[in-house]
C-alpha cells in the first residue's frame, strides 16, 4: 500500500513511517501541511496519514482544499487534542 503520513512531531513522524515499512507498506512522509498538500495532490496515495494540528497548513484545511479538488483518497487523521 502506498501511504502518504503529514505529521510535524519528527519522532512520531519516524515512528510511523518506520511501522509502516517494516509491514510491508510504502510511506512517503511530510512535516508540514504545505508539503503535504503538494504530495498529495501530485501522488497516487491509498491512504493518507495526517495530523490534525500541522504547521503552515492544518489537516482539515488540507484535506477540505483536496476534497474541493475532488481527490477523495481516504484520510485518518492523527490528533492529540482532548475533544472532537
Amino acid at each position: 500500500m502506498r501511504l502518504l503520513i503529514i505529521e510535524d512531531d519528527r519522532e512520531a513522524l519516524a515512528y510511523l513511517a518506520k511501522a509502516f515499512r517494516e509491514a510491508g507498506h510504502s510511506p512517503d512522509t511530510a512535516p508540514d501541511g504545505l508539503d503535504g498538500y503538494a504530495l498529495a495532490q501530485s501522488g497516487d496515495y491509498d491512504v493518507l496519514v495526517v495530523d490534525r494540528m500541522l504547521p503552515k497548513l492544518d489537516g482539515l484545511s488540507l484535506v477540505r482544499a483536496l476534497r474541493e479538488q475532488d481527490i477523495t483518497t481516504p484520510v485518518l487523521f492523527l490528533s492529540a487534542l482532548g475533544q472532537v
